[in-house]
C-alpha cells in the first residue's frame, strides 16, 4: 500500500514519493543497522502515519526478529495536547478540553444517580476525519465527553458497577444549532465543576498494547510472547517511541496502577485516554489516567449510549 501510495505521490509531482520509497526498502528487510530515511523537512503527523517512529523503536529497543508481531499489535491514534486559552476565542462546537459543552437545545446535561456529570471536553469529528484512528468514528459532528468524580468520597469513574452512567459520551451530529450551555445548579463542584479551557493539538502516530492487554481475543496469541523476560519492558519502551502517552483518541488504554485491562470486556473499543493534566486541573487518581470505552456494536451503527470509564 505504501507503494501505491509512492506512485500516487509521483504522480502529482509530490518530492515526498521518494521518501516512501526509501521507507519500504528500508523496512522491508529491516535490520539493527538499517538506515531509515529522517522526517528532515516533513510534518510529524505525515511521518508519523507512515510508521517512521514505529519502525525506530522496532530497531532501538532490540524487537526486529519480531517486527512482523509488532506490526500486527500496532493500532492508529490521534495523540492530543492542551493548550490554555480564553474561551471566547474557540468557535461554537470546536475541540477543547473544558469551559463549556457546546450542545443543541434539545439535549438535556448529562446525570446519572449521583448527580450531574462533570464536562470533560468535545472532539469536532471533521478534525479528526483524515486521520487512519477517525475511520472508526463518524466523519462529522461532536462527541462530547462527560464524568462524574468527588474528591471528597473518593469517588472516579469506574469506581461503582459498570452500568453505573457515571461516565457518558454525546454524539452531536453535523448540522445541530450548537449553544454554549452553563451547567445546571445542582452540580457538584468537587471535581465537576467548569474547567479552564484548553484548545488541542492533534496530531497522528501509532500505539502499541501494554503486555497485560486483553481487549481483543486474538491479541492473546502475540501477547503472551511478550510476558516472559525483557520483552514486556521492550514493548513498553517501543510504544513510548511512537508517542508519549498522554491524552489520544483510539489505540489502547494506559493501566496505570491497575495491571489487567481496565476493559469492561473484549466487545469493547477503547475511545479516548485522558492523562492527568495540570492545564485542566485534572489528577486521576493521583497522576493516573481516564479510560473512556465504547462498546463495539454501538461504534459500528455510530451510536455512543454504552459507555465505560475507568480511572486507574
Amino acid at each position: 500500500r505504501k507503494l501505491v501510495y509512492a506512485d500516487w505521490l509521483e504522480e502529482q509531482d509530490d518530492a515526498r514519493a521518494m521518501w516512501v520509497r526509501e521507507l519500504v526498502t528500508a523496512t522491508e528487510t529491516l535490520g539493527k543497522t538499517s538506515a531509515l530515511p529522517k522526517a528532515g523537512k516533513y510534518l510529524d503527523a505525515w511521518t508519523n502515519m507512515l510508521g517512521l517512529p514505529l519502525y525506530r523503536g522496532i530497531q532501538k529497543f532490540d524487537l526486529v526478529g519480531m517486527k512482523e508481531t509488532v506490526l500486527r499489535l500496532a493500532r492508529p491514534i490521534v495523540t492530543i495536547k492542551t493548550k490554555p486559552t480564553n474561551e471566547a476565542k474557540l468557535a461554537v462546537g470546536a475541540s477543547k478540553f473544558g469551559g463549556h459543552p457546546d450542545l443543541s437545545r434539545d439535549i438535556i446535561w448529562p446525570t446519572f444517580e449521583m448527580g450531574p456529570l462533570g464536562f470533560l471536553g468535545q472532539i469536532a469529528l471533521s478534525d479528526v476525519k483524515a486521520t487512519q484512528a477517525g475511520r472508526a468514528l463518524p466523519g462529522d459532528g461532536l462527541l462530547s465527553f462527560f464524568a462524574y468524580q468527588n474528591y471528597n468520597s473518593g469517588y472516579q469513574p469506574g469506581v461503582g458497577a459498570k452500568d453505573a452512567r457515571d461516565t457518558q459520551v454525546l454524539y452531536i451530529p453535523a448540522g445541530s444549532a450548537l449553544t454554549r450551555r452553563e451547567p445546571p445548579e445542582d452540580l457538584d463542584a468537587e471535581g465537576n465543576a467548569i474547567l479552564p479551557s484548553c484548545r488541542l493539538e492533534m496530531c497522528e502516530a501509532w500505539d502499541l498494547p501494554s503486555t497485560e492487554d486483553r481487549v481483543a481475543l486474538e491479541l492473546q496469541t502475540h501477547l503472551k510472547v511478550f510476558q516472559n523476560g525483557n520483552l514486556r519492558f521492550q514493548l513498553h519502551d517501543c510504544r513510548s517511541e511512537c508517542h508519549r502517552y498522554g491524552h489520544h483518541l483510539m489505540g489502547y488504554s494506559l493501566h496505570g496502577r491497575r495491571l489487567d485491562d481496565p476493559s469492561p470486556g473484549i466487545d469493547w473499543v477503547h475511545l479516548l485516554c485522558l492523562e492527568s493534566d495540570d492545564n485542566l486541573g485534572w489528577s486521576w487518581c493521583d497522576g493516573q489516567h481516564l479510560a473512556v470505552f465504547v462498546h463495539e456494536a454501538g461504534l459500528m451503527k455510530r451510536r455512543f449510549g454504552r459507555v465505560f470509564g475507568y480511572a486507574s
